[in-house]
């Protein structure tokens, strides 16, 4: 009966560290990059040097001619270099056709903490599924990993004279408006940006 209860034993221990070292492998592959809930506070995606090749940008919120944009759009007439806006693990890349633009886009999933998750779309007119593999490769970012502020994220390609970028920020589950987690020097270039080339008639975040 002993030996029965120390096998029975071993078995539990064993079927223990396998869950408990599977349950560190998913946790660490969905930690954010900081263990807490502060509030996230992060610079432009684009590079400064590649600012001036934005030509229009879409803000967030309920839109005059009805539907509901769940990010800031940035279009750009050129490939530019996209930086790490904040502290960020990368959770997911992957690639899809969107039915309703009819063309390939790739998706990154990334988080800044357990509050504060980004969804961001290089939308680049991707014909077809090569070209959005290429856009993938571009990216020097790989799901797990960790990457800082102002680090290289990658290239959002322009296989035309034009190309986008959707970014969207999500507080707890819910969309909120990206403009206003950003530092006080990125909501004054934002600002000017969007002057220039925001939407008519139009706020940055409209509910």
């Amino acid at each position: 009966m002993k030996r029965k209860q120390r096998i029975w034993s071993i078995i539990g221990i064993f079927l223990l560290c396998i869950i408990l070292g599977f349950g560190g492998f998913i946790l660490y592959k969905l930690a954010p990059a900081h263990w807490n809930s502060e509030q996230v506070e992060f610079i432009l995606p684009i590079a400064e040097d590649d600012l001036q090749y934005v030509y229009q940008i879409n803000g967030w919120g309920i839109k005059l001619g009805g539907g509901f944009h769940n990010g800031i759009d940035f279009d750009v007439n050129k490939s530019v270099e996209i930086i790490a806006w904040c502290d960020l693990r990368i959770n997911s890349i992957h690639i899809f056709y969107n039915d309703v633009n009819g063309r390939w886009q790739t998706n990154v999933l990334c988080s800044y903490n357990w509050k504060y998750r980004f969804d961001v779309a290089f939308e680049n007119w991707a014909f077809n599924e090569t070209a959005a593999q290429l856009q993938k490769n571009a990216l020097n970012v790989k799901p797990g990993q960790i990457i800082s502020q102002g680090e290289s994220f990658g290239t959002l390609l322009a296989f035309i004279n034009v190309t986008h970028l959707h970014f969207g920020l999500e507080e707890s589950g819910e969309s909120v408006c990206p403009f206003n987690y950003m530092t006080s020097l990125a909501q004054s270039q934002f600002t000017t940006l969007y002057s220039l080339y925001g939407n008519e008639g139009e706020d940055i975040c409209s509910v």
